[in-house]
């Protein structure tokens, strides 16, 4: 589902944040991307949707190499790719439901069929009686669970969490991870980026490990690097 084969990332003040990542993850895989703050996570996800381009190396997005991809098709990538942010991007003035809505209408959606997927995708991250509340009446996890409904709204094939955890306590950290997890075994392929080691460890799936741009670990569910 996604290939990097040497990819380097440097920024015009110089600033190394990929240097030579080699990685293939199968489609419906589950993989954590850890590495402290600053290691290169978020440059990941950002080369996988064409944010930015890579200085050398190649990317793969299912099957298809994305250096050279036609602004044209943009758009079509980046339905691909769910992704859930750690500031969640949510609109303040708008109700949960029509947050989740959004993508949908922007997708030219009917209101008729908005207004069917958004209660499917609430009911899937237990949210069903929350659609009428705006962002600043829910909880810190409910944020959490909104903003991953919004970003399978398009039906992505893959959902990147860029921490998703990082303002949570340790029992609604582990609901929001239990959540990924179920959404994963419907078939989506999910790669979460996070510095939580402890939560990595409970889940046991592979993980990534960043280390000042550098893939410095691959280590996979059998223990094996």
């Amino acid at each position: 589902m996604i290939v990097f084969d040497k990819v380097t990332k440097v920024f015009a003040n110089g600033d190394k944040a990929i240097d030579e990542v080699s990685f293939a993850i199968e489609p419906k895989e589950f993989v954590f991307i850890t590495g402290r703050s600053g290691a290169g996570k978020t440059t990941l996800l950002r080369l996988m949707m064409r944010e930015f381009l890579p200085t050398t190396g190649k990317i793969l997005v299912d099957k298809e190499d994305i250096v050279g991809l036609q602004a044209k098709k943009l758009p079509e990538l980046r339905r691909k790719i769910g992704a859930v942010w750690q500031d969640f991007k949510l609109l303040w003035d708008r109700t949960v439901g029509e947050n989740i809505g959004l993508t949908l209408e922007i997708l030219g959606h009917e209101e008729k069929e908005i207004v069917k997927h958004v209660r499917q995708l609430l009911e899937l991250v237990g949210m069903s009686n929350k659609e009428d509340l705006f962002p600043a009446q829910i909880s810190g996890g409910e944020l959490q669970r909104t903003v991953i409904a919004r970003a399978l709204a398009s039906k992505p094939k893959i959902l990147f969490a860029d921490e998703p955890t990082g303002n949570l306590d340790e029992i609604t950290a582990m609901q929001i991870m239990k959540l990924l997890k179920d959404i994963n075994e419907l078939g989506t392929t999910v790669l979460v980026a996070t510095h939580n080691e402890a939560l990595v460890e409970k889940l046991g799936k592979r993980k990534l490990t960043l280390e000042k741009g550098k893939l410095i670990v691959d280590e996979g569910t059998d223990g094996k690097k």
